[in-house]
């Protein structure tokens, strides 16, 4: 008796203490909400897709400007349901994140060690804020945690052979590509396991399981788009950019989330040292797939948005946690210190994640919004923009009035085609019989192939992600339908081809033979200079302009340039 009211005690409070986490983590995730401009651009795409129009950004043009399919096609039920962007993105997100937290609560068994656990994960800055944000980071969390769970609890044979894992590893692919490197040791791991018990059938069995959602995804965004892989990665992935100033861009990238963020990079780096020196030796495969893909996220220069590429390794290094967190919880004083400490933190936390306020004192400058902002990287706190207008609990409270539109409001209602650099959210209010030509390049299929603007992408302080384009003399009135050539006759021949691939029959033979040449042959970017506006200090100017302005402004900081090819 006394031991079955033993066990009935120990069921209640472990009962209790996981439901009130939960409703802990519901209210700092609700306070915390927010959707980013780039979700946005997924939205908008939803949209355009529930409107009969097709997965395109600008309707009539099929390009893929996501980078997240396998998220996009999550939202889309949310989004037939609630007909809201906003409430699509909250619920969605909420589920995900109630199911990394019962992960956690699968991991970690004992109530004193989901305390500490959740507690960890709740005063990680990066951890809440794209626990939301309409990006697929918090799907990340589910599928890659149950990956990493899996992968270290169980024998080599029954992961190994288990087919839910392996397409659980294709799905978490088909959610962000560049996913692969944090599965990539365990998998090669795996397989390597396999081979060297020359179990040949079962190599080929798993991996065709784990080969087949990508290549099904990969012939339809082929077929269908023409190109194989997101519009965004020949906008962001051939820049010209040096190797080295990515890696420069990278370091302050880190250097951001350490002065901002200091507790999922302490986290982080405690758990890899502690799997290296404790950990199994499938502990130290998952440690080594974190710091690839921490270097990857170097190589690339890191990211404009705070903390967004450190958020799912973080909650991956967590997991990593296991033994310190038993051994503190097992402790009755050590979890109560623990525990105490972690709550002021959170409740004193430099961004008071508890109250969603900001402090008076801060270690960096403000941009004219009063968010967060590093003027050598440009990385900023991307919810602090978007916080006030898309949480709807907290709807007009923050900074809603920084963003002003390179088209007045009187233009916008004359025009059809319209272009921008901010284009999500912006986007996303002009609705689908409005395009909009990104000059970014990561919805627009020719922007995302012309060289980046010579003249103001040539100085290092560049924004990550934000590598701009001249736009061509006459690409509004050609996408408006006015005339029917750019005013570039080698960039009009090259833009004909495109348009054929993006906006003709998806079975023509002609079609077919194009994608060749702009996929594999030597139409794969444009090579050549043409006339066009650049984009300066928020507005259109003339490109001889431009150059006289970024020239005083580099003799003034002393800046020999960079030259992007």
């Amino acid at each position: 008796r006394d031991f079955l009211m033993s066990q009935c005690s120990k069921r209640t409070t472990g009962m209790f203490t996981a439901v009130s986490l939960l409703l802990l983590w519901i209210y700092i995730y609700s306070v915390n909400f927010w959707v980013s401009d780039d979700a946005y651009i997924t939205l908008r795409t939803v949209d355009n897709f529930i409107s009969g129009y097709g997965l395109v950004f600008n309707k009539g043009e099929r390009v893929q400007a996501y980078t997240h399919p396998l998220w996009m096609w999550m939202i889309v039920p949310f989004y037939i349901v609630t007909q809201s962007a906003v409430w699509a993105v909250y619920l969605l997100s909420l589920v995900c994140s109630l199911l990394a937290l019962v992960l956690v609560f699968t991991w970690y068994q004992t109530p004193a060690a989901r305390i500490l656990v959740v507690l960890i994960l709740c005063t990680s800055q990066a951890f809440v804020h794209y626990a939301s944000s309409g990006l697929e980071n918090v799907l990340g969390y589910v599928l890659l945690g149950v990956i990493y769970a899996y992968y270290v609890r169980r024998k080599a044979d029954d992961t190994a052979l288990n087919p839910v894992f392996w397409i659980t590893c294709s799905f978490s692919c088909l959610l962000r590509p560049d996913y692969l490197l944090l599965i990539l040791f365990p998998v090669l791991n795996l397989l390597y396991a396999q081979i060297a018990a020359r179990n040949w059938k079962g190599v080929l069995l798993r991996s065709a399981v784990f080969l087949l959602p990508l290549t099904v995804w990969h012939l339809f965004t082929l077929v269908y788009y023409g190109f194989p892989l997101p519009n965004t990665y020949y906008a962001k992935m051939e820049t010209g950019i040096p190797l080295v100033l990515k890696f420069e861009k990278g370091m302050h990238y880190v250097y951001a989330s350490m002065t901002e963020d200091i507790v999922t990079m302490a986290i982080m780096l405690y758990a890899c040292v502690l799997a290296i020196k404790e950990g199994s030796a499938r502990s130290r495969a998952c440690v080594a797939s974190i710091l690839l893909y921490v270097l990857y996220v170097l190589s690339i220069g890191g990211d404009f948005m705070l903390g967004r590429f450190l958020a799912v390794p973080f909650f991956l290094s967590v997991l990593l946690l296991k033994p310190i967190v038993l051994r503190l919880s097992a402790s009755r004083v050590a979890s109560v210190v623990c525990s105490a400490v972690l709550t002021l933190l959170l409740v004193f936390h430099p961004f008071a994640l508890l109250t969603r306020g900001y402090p008076a004192f801060q270690l960096h400058q403000r941009n004219v919004a009063g968010c967060p902002f590093f003027s050598k990287a440009y990385i900023a706190d991307e919810q602090c923009f978007y916080w006030g207008e898309t949480n709807p609990f907290f709807k007009g409270q923050g900074f809603v009035d920084w963003f002003t539109p390179l088209v007045s409001v009187e233009e916008q209602q004359q025009h059809s085609c319209i272009p921008e650099v901010v284009i999500g959210l912006y986007g996303y209010q002009l609705g689908y019989e409005t395009s909009v030509i990104d000059m970014m390049g990561l919805a627009d299929p020719l922007m995302a192939r012309v060289s980046p603007d010579p003249h103001v992408n040539r100085h290092r302080d560049y924004r990550t992600g934000h590598i701009s384009r001249r736009l061509p003399e006459g690409y509004v009135e050609l996408c408006e339908g006015v005339r029917t050539s750019l005013e570039d006759a080698a960039l009009q021949e090259y833009n004909q081809g495109l348009r054929s691939i993006v906006r003709g029959n998806i079975w023509e033979w002609s079609r077919w033979r194009l994608m060749f040449e702009y996929n594999l042959g030597s139409r794969r970017r444009f090579i050549g200079t043409y006339d066009g506006m650049s984009y300066l200090d928020d507005e259109l100017i003339d490109a001889a302009e431009a150059e006289r302005i970024l020239a005083e402004k580099l003799a003034e900081n002393d800046q020999p340039g960079l030259v992007l090819d």
